[in-house]
């Protein structure tokens, strides 16, 4: 079965490292297939200006495209999409995703200013708190040299949900292992998450000898999950996230979740994240 992501692309930089994350993970493997997503900006009445911004977007995606099938994706897993703003960017591409019925949405980070982080979402922080019924991959800088995928395993099912995908997405990927992690807090319960993870992992073609298993016991889950990721080197951090959310704006930045906070610090790998 073929995997089929959607990849938003903006005209800033940054948003291109979906792209590029997504063809150095596969390598050019069969099999994967990749829509480029454009929402527009506002031209209001001007007809001449919504012109110019649709052959602008046209443009910009053809060179993307361009430099991925310099990658070796093949000319026919590529397409681009250009769709006028709606709902606002956010809404726009959540919505294309779910009538498309895409594997993953792949959104490049953005680095932001404090100042931004604060009164600002981008794309891909927005896309977090959007009741999302996707997985969702973001990507800063990704690092072409990385390999395998920590998997954080929390027992809560968006945690499973993210194994799953994880196993489907990459189960022809043998040169990507699986690093289950779990934080302990009970023997007997960390053997049954990890094993459900492993089952998940197997049921969808992995095989035994790519999978192994990591327990932890931190009090910063967070910074225990960055320094595992910064010394394995790891291409991907795949986590699940509670549709539970603060209600009020203060409550997002003071109180925020795991995956919150490591989409807030994640650099060289891509974070993985289903609900």
């Amino acid at each position: 079965m073929d995997k089929h992501l959607l990849v938003a692309v903006s005209e800033h930089r940054e948003s291109s490292a979906g792209v590029r994350f997504a063809c150095s993970l596969f390598n050019g493997s069969a099999g994967v297939r990749m829509t480029l997503l454009h929402v527009l900006g506002t031209a209001g009445q001007d007809a001449a200006a919504a012109a110019a911004m649709q052959r602008r977007a046209a443009d910009m995606l053809h060179g993307v495209r361009q430099w991925a099938e310099g990658q070796g994706v093949l000319p026919a897993d590529i397409e681009t999409l250009v769709l006028p703003r709606r709902y606002g960017v956010l809404r726009d591409i959540v919505d294309t995703a779910r009538k498309g019925l895409y594997d993953a949405v792949v959104v490049g980070g953005r680095y932001l200013s404090r100042l931004e982080q604060m009164y600002e979402d981008s794309v891909s922080r927005g896309l977090l708190w959007e009741s999302v019924d996707f997985p969702v991959w973001i990507c800063h800088q990704p690092d072409a040299s990385r390999r395998n995928v920590l998997l954080c395993l929390d027992g809560e099912e968006p945690s499973y949900r993210i194994a799953d995908h994880a196993g489907f997405m990459l189960r022809d990927c043998a040169g990507h292992a699986f690093t289950l992690l779990h934080f302990n807090r009970a023997r007997t319960a960390a053997e049954e998450v990890l094993e459900r993870g492993r089952m998940l992992l197997e049921e969808n073609g992995v095989g035994k000898d790519r999978i192994e298993t990591l327990v932890m016991e931190s009090s910063d889950h967070v910074e225990s999950i960055l320094n595992v990721a910064d010394r394995g080197h790891y291409a991907v951090v795949a986590a699940g996230r509670n549709k539970r959310q603060p209600d009020s704006f203060f409550n997002r930045l003071f109180t925020r979740s795991v995956t919150m906070r490591l989409r807030d610090n994640t650099q060289r790998f891509a974070l993985w994240v289903s609900q």
